[in-house]
């Protein structure tokens, strides 16, 4: 590969994403600038954020003088993201078979390919925080209602549950919380959902206790099912928060176990397994 191409305006929603690509396959350079994206002439790109490139003129004449290598994840049985699939991809790469089946009808070029552990995502803790359990993404009622219940049950024992949707945490910030806070909420947007392991897997290279509800994609679910926690595991028969059995699975949790056990789940593996290295 050449180089690898992100928009700069979606580049950090990637952002872990992309330097593992970088760092796994040894690319040297990630270009960003949409005007030096769509100036590549004869190169192998691993293309990512496409959403952000597609209402440019340009765009076509750019697929066309390059081989692209387009890395979805977006959630595609949904339908709207049809108009990203184009014929002139030399290859659709996708972390998940829900959306790799979707795309049988499309007559592409397909490669399966989870996101997984790199020792490039993994950060020097600091003292973890067990007393807050965070939530960070795109603000949505379903999201907001199990945080709310979930803070309901447990701000008596003097656990907080910070509902972020700023989207504040990035860049350093990013960095610097993660280092600092040990307990993690994934919640899906809508449902039915695919895991939403961008956003899972840099907390799992730390070792972070993940509460995740499970997805529709069977088997994403089941190869990270030993390193998380699920969220409906966690209720009782009357729908409230088996609160005690939460308290235990926090205070005995390890980090330092929970990332020895995921390093066995490895991006290198990944890559070797779809012949990209």
């Amino acid at each position: 590969m050449d180089c690898i191409a992100c928009p700069s305006n979606i580049y950090n929603y990637f952002k872990h994403l992309i330097i593992t690509f970088q760092h796994e396959l040894k690319i040297p350079d990630i270009i960003t600038n949409i005007s030096e994206i769509l100036n590549l002439q004869s190169k192998k790109i691993i293309l990512f954020g496409a959403q952000g490139l597609t209402h440019i003129t340009e765009y076509n004449n750019f697929l066309t003088s390059n081989k692209i290598y387009l890395y979805n994840t977006e959630q595609l049985p949904s339908g709207k993201w049809d108009y990203i699939i184009n014929n002139n991809i030399e290859e659709w790469w996708d972390y998940s078979l829900v959306n790799i089946n979707y795309l049988h009808s499309f007559n592409k070029i397909k490669k399966h390919i989870p996101f997984c552990y790199s020792s490039i995502l993994e950060l020097p803790l600091k003292y973890l925080d067990k007393n807050t359990i965070t939530f960070f993404g795109t603000h949505h009622e379903r999201r907001y209602s199990i945080c709310n219940k979930l803070h309901d049950a447990l701000y008596k024992y003097n656990i907080l549950v910070n509902y972020n949707t700023s989207g504040n945490l990035m860049n350093n910030e990013y960095d610097e919380y993660v280092k600092s806070n040990m307990v993690y909420l994934n919640i899906h947007y809508y449902t039915p959902s695919i895991l939403e392991i961008v956003r899972i897997v840099p907390l799992l290279c730390q070792g972070h206790l993940v509460i995740s509800e499970r997805s529709n994609d069977e088997y994403l679910d089941k190869l990270f099912s030993p390193y998380l926690v699920w969220l409906d595991d966690l209720y009782l028969q009357d729908g409230t928060f088996n609160v005690p059995y939460l308290l235990y699975i926090i205070n005995n949790h390890d980090n330092n176990k929970l990332k020895e056990s995921f390093k066995q789940l490895n991006f290198n593996n990944q890559l070797h397994s779809a012949q990209i290295i």
